[in-house]
C-alpha cells in the first residue's frame, strides 16, 4: 500500500471514528505495528480512549476477528470488546487495553506473576471453549495445515534466506520429517487454538494481564500449540525452571477442570513436538516478512528461534536431519530474555 493510499486511509479512519462516536476532540496517534496489512491508532478524547484497526479488506477481512471476539466476550476471556465496526471498510472500534505487552515486563519483578496469568487465562480460555458448540465453526488445524505451514521453512528460511537448494533427495529427506512431525502433533487432543498466544500479544496494565490480541486465525487442532507458544515464545527464553512450572501449572488446571489428563511421557514429547512444528513455520514467516515485505526487524528474532528448534532436535534422534540442516547455519545462543 503506497502513501498516497495509506494517508487517504488514515483521513477515511478518522471520519468514521468521529461519526461512530461523535465528538470533535479526538486525537489519533500511532498504536502497535503489526506482522501482517493491519495497523492500529489509538483515539484519545478528554474523555475517551479506543483504538481503532484499519484493516484493507482485500488483505484483512474482518469477519473471523469479530466473531471470535465476541465469544471472547461471551466467555469473559479478557480481550479487547468491538464497540463499533465497518466491515466493508474494514475498520474496528475496540477497547484500549494501553501500550504495555508482556514482552515489555519479562526482566521486571512481576514476570511470573504476569506469566502466570496468561496461562490461567489461556486455561480458562480453552476449559470455556470445550465446553461450547461454537469450536465446530473453527477451521481444521490439521495434518495439512501443519504440513502447508512447515514448508515455509525450506521455502522462504533455506532456499530465499540463506540460498540452499536442496536435491530432490534431501528435500523428500525433509518432507518426511516434517510429516512425522505433522502426525505426532495431530495426534494429541484438540481444542481451542489461538494460534499466537505469546509476549507480544498479551497486553499488561499494574501488575495484571488486561487482554490478549491477535486471535482473529483461531483454528480447533492441537491443544499444546498456544502453551507452546507461550512457553516457548519467540521473541524471549524464558529459564528452563519457569517452562516447567508454566507447563505443570497449566496442565494441573486442565486437569482439575476435566478436560485432559494426559501420561507425563506423551506430554513432553507434544509440547516439544509442538514446539518443532511451530519453530519451522515462525523461521519460514520472519524471513517471508523480511524478503517480501520488507519487514527485517524479524530477523533480529530468528536467532532465538534457532536456538529453540536446535535445542530439540538435539533430545530426539528421529530430528536429527533438522539439526543437522540447522547446523549448516551459526545457531548462536541467544542474547537478552528473560532474566
Amino acid at each position: 500500500m503506497g502513501d498516497d493510499s495509506e494517508d487517504r486511509r488514515l483521513a477515511e479512519l478518522k471520519a468514521w471514528v468521529r461519526q461512530v462516536r461523535p465528538n470533535r476532540d479526538w486525537m489519533f496517534s500511532p498504536a502497535s505495528a503489526d506482522a501482517s496489512f493491519r495497523r492500529y491508532f489509538r483515539a484519545r478524547s478528554p474523555q475517551q480512549s479506543y483504538i481503532v484497526m484499519d484493516a484493507p479488506p482485500e488483505h484483512e477481512p474482518l469477519d473471523a476477528f469479530v466473531r471470535v471476539a465476541g465469544w471472547l466476550t461471551d466467555w469473559d476471556v479478557p480481550a479487547p470488546r468491538v464497540h463499533a465496526e465497518d466491515r466493508r471498510a474494514g475498520f474496528l472500534l475496540l477497547d484500549d487495553l494501553g501500550g504495555t505487552v508482556l514482552l515489555d515486563r519479562v526482566e521486571s519483578a512481576d514476570a511470573i506473576t504476569l506469566l502466570d496469568q496468561a496461562i490461567d487465562a489461556l486455561i480458562d480460555l480453552q476449559v470455556k471453549a470445550a465446553g461450547s458448540t461454537r469450536l465446530r465453526d473453527l477451521p481444521p488445524y490439521d495434518v495439512d495445515f501443519l504440513m502447508q505451514e512447515m514448508r515455509l521453512f525450506p521455502e522462504w528460511y533455506l532456499r530465499r534466506h540463506h540460498g540452499v537448494t536442496q536435491t530432490p533427495e534431501r528435500a523428500e529427506a525433509i518432507e518426511r520429517v516434517m510429516r512425522a512431525i505433522a502426525n505426532e502433533v495431530a495426534a494429541q487432543p484438540r481444542g481451542f487454538v489461538h494460534r499466537d498466544y505469546h509476549s507480544r500479544n498479551l497486553m499488561v496494565s499494574n501488575g495484571r494481564l488486561t487482554g490478549m490480541l491477535d486471535f482473529q486465525d483461531a483454528m480447533h487442532g492441537p491443544l499444546c500449540y498456544d502453551i507452546v507458544s507461550l512457553l516457548r515464545d519467540c521473541y524471549v527464553i524464558w529459564p528452563d525452571h519457569v517452562q516447567r512450572d508454566g507447563l505443570e501449572r497449566w496442565t494441573t488446571g486442565l486437569v482439575d477442570a476435566g478436560i485432559w489428563a494426559p501420561a507425563p511421557e506423551d506430554l513432553r514429547r507434544w509440547f516439544d513436538f509442538t514446539g518443532v512444528q511451530r519453530h519451522l513455520k515462525v523461521l519460514g514467516i520472519f524471513c517471508r516478512l523480511h524478503h517480501r515485505d520488507g519487514k527485517p526487524s524479524y530477523l533480529n528474532d530468528l536467532p532465538r528461534v534457532q536456538h529453540h528448534l536446535f535445542e530439540v532436535c538435539k533430545r530426539y534422534p528421529e530430528l536429527d536431519l533438522l539439526r543437522e540442516v540447522l547446523a549448516d547455519f551459526d545457531v548462536p545462543v541467544p542474547v537478552g530474555g528473560a532474566f
